[in-house]
């Protein structure tokens, strides 16, 4: 089973990133797909197996990573895990 994850606008915010703002649309893609992996995997858990909810924003609290001593991978990870915790608190409420 699976579920559609629709997401109209994300919006990240690299701060002092010089030099690495190629990085970015790389980090943020894999960010989605590890997200996307992370809600399928843990349907059961949002109370979402059997039908839908549709929320009309997630806050997410920032990130810190210095993006000179992180690769892509372990920052999309950072960004994905935050993204999904935030989607859990408010899918509980």
């Amino acid at each position: 089973m699976s579920l559609e994850l629709e997401i109209g606008e994300l919006q990240l915010t690299f701060e002092g990133a010089a030099g690495h703002q190629h990085r970015a649309g790389t980090i943020s893609r894999r960010a989605i797909a590890l997200l996307e992996e992370l809600v399928n995997q843990n349907l059961m858990q949002l109370g979402l197996a059997g039908g839908g909810r549709r929320l009309a924003q997630v806050t997410v609290p920032s990130v810190s990573a210095d993006l000179s001593l992180s690769g892509d991978e372990q920052l999309a990870r950072m960004v994905a895990q935050a993204i999904y915790g935030a989607l859990v608190q408010q899918l509980r409420v």
